[in-house]
């Protein structure tokens, strides 16, 4: 039988953002920045109870996928206010 993930999600915006970590649901790909600390991506790990290929990148491509993956997501505010 396959190990496959749970039905994995975007993280919130701001943990994503401050966190310097993005799980992309689609391929279950960890991107992170260098600094990703340890316990972060044990509690991705560990929530998601699913085998998460990593994948390292630099500032720059992390704040560009970060816009792209959330640019058509509502803020927790305006999901709250509906």
């Amino acid at each position: 039988m396959l190990n496959r993930p749970k039905s994995l999600t975007l993280l919130p915006y701001e943990f994503a953002r401050l966190n310097r970590v993005l799980v992309r649901p689609d391929s279950a790909e960890l991107i992170h920045t260098q600094a990703l600390e340890n316990w972060v991506l044990s509690e991705l790990i560990r929530c998601n109870d699913a085998n998460l290929s990593l994948k390292e990148v630099d500032n720059e491509e992390f704040d560009q996928l970060l816009a792209r993956l959330y640019q058509n997501q509502q803020s927790s505010s305006e999901t709250v206010m509906a």
